[in-house]
This record gives C-alpha cells, structure tokens and sequence, in this order.
C-alpha cells in the first residue's frame, strides 16, 4: 500500500482515489527499493447465501405409460470482496430453473419409446462494484503502485435458456438390440455487459499528478444470440456369440448458424479492414458432422472371467458462443485509445490528452480506435477421436482387475471464446501505432483452430465382500495442446503452434482409492452402542500440475516471453537438485534472458507443481428407533493428517532489476546497477496452499452430521 510519504505527494484531485486505498499495517515493504509502499494484511470476506426447492412427480398411466415430472429452483446472492480499496465488493444475485417431463410408452415387450421435454434457466447478474468508483480503473504500465480503487472487470446480466426435446425409440430382435432418436435443442444465450472506464498511467509520477497515459471504455447492450442443435442417431447392439458383442452406431449433429436474434452483430473482416453488413451470417454452417461409433466385448474363454473391451467414436461439440459475443466490439462506441497516438497525431481526441481522473466527458476519437474481431467465415465445428482398449479379469470370487488404454485426438478446437484467439495489428509497444491499420486497435481472429492430444493407461482394481468394498485407481497419462488458459495469450500472437506443449490438465500420475468397512458387531456392549458402525476411507494423490515459465519482459507483439535454456540446452526438468517444497522448486540457472525478438525456446508448462496427497476418514454410526426411524450419526474428517499441499509455484523466471542505471548505494550494489533483468525472487517458490475450505485441498476438517431417517 502506498506509505504516508507517497500519499503525500498526490495532487487535490486525486484525493477521493488515495483515500480509497487502505494504508498499511505492517510497517515498509522489505523488498520495496523506492520507498514508496508499506506492507498490508486484512482478511477479505466473501458471503454466500443458497437457497434450493425441488418437486418430483411419478405417475402410472396403467401398465404402458410412466411419466416424470421433476422441477429444481435455486436461488444464490454470493457477495465477493475482490480487492481491500473501497467498495471493492461484488454482489452476485443468481437463479437457476430446471423443468423435465417425461414419459416411457410400452408398445410391447421388444418395443420401447422414451420421450423427454426440458427446460434449463440459468439468470446470473454480476455487478463489477467500485463504491464510489462504479466506472474508473486504474492499472500502471511498467509500474506498480499497489492497489487501486475501482470495480471488477465485467459487470454483466446473462439469462441463457435452453429447451430440449430427446426421444428414443428401442427395438429388440432375438439378439439384436436396435436404437434410433432424435435430441434437439433450442438455446437462447443473452448478454449485457455494463458499461465501464479504464484510466491508465505510465508511471507513478503520472499518477501523482494526475496525468493518464491510456483511456478505454468496454461495455455493450444486451445482444442476444440464438441457434438450435440438431442430433439424430441409430444404433445396434449385436450378440454375435455368446462370448461377443458388437456395437455398431452412428450420429449426425447439424448446428445452425449462431446468430443475434435482432440482427445487431456483424463480422469483422482482418484481409480488407472493414466492417461487414449487420445480420449478415458469421460463418458457413457445417453439414458433415457424422460420427460412427464401434465398440466390442469379447471373453475370451467363455467362462465370464476375463473381457476384451474396445471402442472408437467421434464426437462432435458446437459452437461455443463466448466467441459470438465478442462481436458486439465491431459495432460499439468502445474506444482503446493512448498518450503516445495523440504524440504522433494517428488519433485526433476531444478532450485531448493528457486525460484525468475523473473523466466527465468520455473523449470523442477520429478515427474512432476500438478493438475489433473475426469470427472465421470459414470455421468448422470441433471433433474429437476418441478410442480405447482394456481387458477386464476377475483375479477371485468378486474381485476384478481392469487395465485399459484410453486415447483422445481433438481438432479444430475453439480459439477466441473461453480461450485466446489469434491477434493481429498489434500495437508497437514503443511508439503506440498498428501496423495494419490505425483506424482499429488490437483485431483478433476467433475460430476453430487448436489442438490436443491425450494417451492414458488406466487400471483399477475393485472388490468386495460380506464387510467391506474397495476401488482402487491409477492413472499414466500424457496430455499436449495449445489452447492456453482462460485470460491468457499465446506467446506468438499470430502463431498457436508455438504454445503446442503440456497441456494444462496434463497430470502425469493419478491415484485414487476408497474403502468402506461394515463393522461387526460387539455383543459384550449393548446392541444400540455395540452394532451399526461403518467406516470408510478416500484416498487422493497425484503428480504436480504443470507450470508455465514466463518472465515480465514483453517480446515484439507486447506479450511476455518464455526464457531461454543456458546455451541451447534443454533439460527433462528444472527441478533442482535440492529441491524442497514450498521454497526451492525450479532451478533459475539452467534459463537464460530471452533475446528480445524471441519468444524463448523453453516450451509452454515446462515446469511441475508440487505432488498433492490426501486422506479422508468418515465415521457412521446407523442406530433404529423403533420399528420406523433410523439415527445416523457421521463423523467426517477431512486431511486426517493435515498435509499441506501447496499451490502452483510462481513461474515468473525474470523481471525488471529495481536496480537497474541508479547510483551505488546500500541498496543497489555496483554488481546489481548493471543487469537490465534479474531473477524473479519468488520463482520456485509457493506462497499458498491449493487453500479450499473444505473437500480435497483443505487442512484438517473435522465434520459432524446428524440424520434422521424415517
């Protein structure tokens, strides 16, 4: 937080913004070299407040016809404090609506039809906060002022509604079990994004005197995007033998054309720099999306002891409408506008620059430069191979041991709706102008174009007896893509294939298990103390997750770089050779400064978390009153020994030396003025633990539970 001495030095008309920032607690910040920042600490309170009903109907027509009706409602307001300044708090009002009927008509003993008809509601309103800041921001390029006031990015309303209808007929013929039908739905995906400022400074002179470097407003109306999923399939079950089963299957999806019901979107086109007609459509529709399906079981000796199970299919998912909705940027009043085109004269404002807090007037821009994005005319819908392979035995009367290999190939994988899009037009990070054109700022290209791949082998083993039943798992798996994470970027703006590494669900091993033990009863004891007790035990543990290694030196699009390996080698780990969690996980000296017109050769998660482990105990106790109720009594506790499993590591490899060009003194050494970049002092090292509440990630918890049961 900003020290007595700084807050000092702020102009008048910053005094609401400085007195909205908490002053510190904890004394100076030891690692502060301008003297500027006190330490702070405050718990940050977040409230939840759930409210849920359901009912459920079950009827009997006679003997042909059952029908289900089931309806959920759930109401939540979540309260989150996302940020110590003033007023940084979030209110979240949410409700969420499920309607289901359905009914199972009997034609005769071989011939089933099942129809279903349902309703999902899902209305979330998340409103940014700011206090008395609804619409400022504040951030600092190549700065750090600490916190600032200001909302929450993203103030937004979004019901989405869906309605689906799905029918399945089911024929049997001696050995052959034939299947067809039909799930079509209707979805409805609305948005608001509430209207918001960002006021940007260069420096924290500039942000004493009031004098912005950047300004941009981000906001759209409620735009309203609609399509229908179309999915027909058939399918045979066949026993060909009494040892062999066939399963042969197709299924076609045909998505419609995601579209804004008013006809308010338009698509943006990178090749000729403009803006096409309203209502025009985004992208060709995509009619080839047939899946085949195969799967076989076989045992192998006939004694139903041992069997061979294989299967391929492909699948298909729809449009993502994240990507959609984006496009409300190429027909708004937004603005992303900077200091350094008023320099140069590519932007004419009014009011010019210098802007300052608080903007009365939002600025009036020729040309006006806003952000826009293409949705690829030609995108297709993402697919995915899906094959595996296992053999099943029975090791002993109920106990079974199952190894099996499972594979995933996913292609034309959405880029630009939850996940980065392609960037083009990228402003010059020194001079503040685009290459492609200065009537637009960043222009992204959002479609279907990334890729994974996943290899696993899996086995479980899995038993049971009069006392007890276990289930035992482990998994080897091996995961790459490019589809870096949400709010993320590639690396090579314009190039995914350079983040193609270890993907972010890439766990290299998986163990699982649980246990649950019927208690024999005591008969030396009373029957109410001495019967009833079960135990059970779940067991979790796993490899690291992976980390990205990064520095805070931006290559030429503006984006962070990954650093280099010391002379062109490339280790299998940066793991040390004295490695100890949470303090000492990567090794700085095998990476390098990356050359300043590289993105760096070290690959995307080159790094490895810290192992997670974790047992959990639950005690019951089932004690009958009566002849109709029954008491249960549940001890649960949760990391029964209390080990601590720490977060990610920070993977920020460099940063910018503090040091850097000042005079000797006692805080800067000769040695330490003459590196422009040094290593980040937190690398390697976690500050967290994974920090959930309760369930996997907790400490110690310890929970006590009654029911009664009638």
């Amino acid at each position: 937080m900003l020290n007595a001495a700084q807050r000092a030095k702020f102009v008048p008309a910053m005094a609401p913004v400085v007195a909205a920032i908490p002053k510190g607690n904890l004394g100076p910040d030891p690692k502060d070299t301008t003297g500027n920042f006190d330490l702070y600490s405050a718990n940050l309170i977040d409230t939840l407040r759930e409210d849920t009903g359901s009912v459920r109907i079950d009827w009997n027509h006679g003997d042909k016809d059952k029908f289900y009706l089931r309806y959920n409602i759930g109401d939540s307001y979540t309260s989150t404090t996302y940020g110590p300044a003033v007023g940084q708090v979030a209110p979240t009002p949410a409700r969420t609506q499920f309607l289901k009927i359905s009914n199972t008509h009997t034609f005769s003993p071989t011939l089933l039809n099942e129809a279903g008809f349902g309703i999902n509601s899902d209305d979330v309103e998340s409103y940014g906060g700011g206090g008395a800041f609804p619409v400022i921001s504040f951030s600092c390029f190549f700065c750090n002022f600490g916190v600032a006031p200001g909302p929450a990015t993203f103030s937004s309303i979004r019901p989405q509604t869906s309605y689906q209808y799905i029918d399945t007929l089911t024929k049997i013929w001696g050995r052959q079990t034939f299947k067809a039908g039909a799930d079509i739905r209707h979805n409805l995906s609305d948005e608001e994004l509430g209207l918001q400022e960002f006021l940007s400074y260069g420096s924290i002179g500039d942000f004493e005197i009031n004098n912005g470097f950047a300004f941009g407003t981000l906001g759209n109306p409620m735009t309203r995007i609609r399509n229908t999923n179309w999915d027909f399939f058939v399918e045979d079950d066949v026993r060909l033998s009494r040892t062999f089963t066939l399963n042969l299957g197709v299924r076609y999806e045909y998505n419609s054309v995601l579209h804004e019901k008013n006809g308010q979107l338009a698509n943006f086109d990178i090749a000729t720099q403009t803006v096409g007609p309203l209502g025009a459509p985004l992208y060709k529709p995509d009619y080839n999306n047939f899946g085949p399906r195969v799967g076989l079981s076989w045992d192998p000796f006939g004694h139903g002891k041992s069997v061979v199970r294989a299967g391929f299919g492909v699948f298909y998912n729809p449009q993502l409408t994240g990507a959609v909705f984006s496009l409300t940027d190429n027909t708004s009043k937004n603005l992303s506008v900077n200091v350094f085109q008023a320099i140069f004269g590519t932007v004419s404002c009014s009011p010019s620059f210098p802007l300052s807090y608080p903007v009365a007037t939002l600025p009036t821009c020729v040309p006006q430069v806003r952000n826009v994005d293409e949705f690829d005319p030609n995108t297709r819908d993402s697919y995915a191979y899906h094959y595996s392979f296992g053999v099943q035995q029975e090791l002993a009367p109920n106990t079974v041991l199952e190894v099996s290999y499972v594979g995933d190939r996913g292609l034309k994988l959405p880029a630009g709706a939850a996940f980065a899009g392609l960037e083009f037009n990228n402003q010059d990070p020194i001079f503040g102008t685009y290459p492609l054109s200065a009537n637009y700022a960043n222009e992204r290209l959002l479609g279907d174009f990334l890729d994974s791949k996943y290899n696993s082998l899996q086995a479980a083993l899995r038993g049971h007896n009069r006392r007890f039943t276990y289930d035992l798992n482990y998994t080897w798996a091996h995961e790459f893509d490019d589809t870096v994470s949400v709010f993320s970027a590639f690396v090579n703006p314009t190039n995914p294939q350079n983040d193609f590494g270890k993907g972010d669900i890439d766990v290299r091993n998986n163990v699982t298990g649980d246990i649950y033990l019927h208690a024999p009863d005591i008969h030396r004891v009373p029957r109410v103390i001495g019967s009833g007790w079960d135990l059970g035990s779940i067991l979790s543990a796993r490899s690291g997750l992976p980390v990205n290694i990064v520095t805070n030196i931006p290559d030429d699009y503006g984006t962070p770089q990954r650093p280099d390996f010391v002379n062109g080698s490339h280790p299998t780990t940066l793991r040390p050779s004295n490695y100890s969690a949470p303090n000492n996980q990567f090794d700085p000296s095998l990476l390098a400064v990356p050359v300043s017109t590289s993105f760096g050769d070290v690959p995307r998660n080159a790094g490895t978390g810290p192992r997670f482990a974790q047992v959990d105990l639950a005690l019951m106790k089932h004690t009958p009153i009566g002849e109709k109720w029954n008491v249960e009594f549940r001890a649960d506790l949760f990391n029964i020994a209390n080990h601590p499993n720490f977060a990610n590591p920070d993977g920020n490899a460099f940063v910018t030396n503090p040091c850097y060009g000042k005079p000797v003194s006692t805080s800067c050494s000769a040695a330490q003025v003459i590196p422009l970049y040094v290593t980040d002092p937190g690398f390697g090292r976690s500050t967290t633990t994974i920090n959930n509440t309760i369930g996997i990630g907790t400490s110690r918890q310890v929970q006590f539970s009654i029911k009664i049961i009638r």
